[in-house]
């Protein structure tokens, strides 16, 4: 089967989702510490970490690690926004950055099962359910 092109566009756009989940969540669990905000952001990184090598595991390691234009820029975004909110954001204000952050890899994983249902790809309808 032809891979179908927006299945393909947004298996990028969820893992990389789930690598900057896996990333911020980390980050923000280092920066709250050991409350429950913190050990929330841990979770979330670990689900994060999994749902990634899952997802790997169907598209085939190589596919997942490869990098696209857009998700060099949007890793340098990251480390920028990174370095930057120790410096002018609250920790407050970065902990709903990264919530948002979650929230856009949902909408995407919702649109990747639509999108995979359409395509008849069932392990990546699997996955998203």
């Amino acid at each position: 089967m032809r891979a179908d092109p927006l299945v393909s566009s947004l298996l990028a756009e969820v893992l990389q989702a789930e690598r900057s989940g896996i990333e911020h969540g980390n980050t923000e669990a280092a920066r709250l510490g050991d409350v429950e905000p913190g050990r929330a952001m841990y979770a979330l990184a670990q689900d994060c970490r999994r749902a990634r090598d899952n997802l790997a595991a169907i598209v085939g390691e190589k596919r997942a690690r490869t990098k696209s234009v857009g998700e060099v820029a949007g890793a340098t975004l990251s480390m920028l926004r990174d370095k930057l909110a120790d410096l002018v954001v609250t920790k407050e204000k970065s902990f709903r950055v990264t919530l948002l952050g979650v929230h856009h890899g949902l909408d995407a994983i919702e649109l990747l099962d639509a999108a995979a249902e359409r395509a008849d790809d069932t392990d990546v309808v699997a996955w998203c359910r």
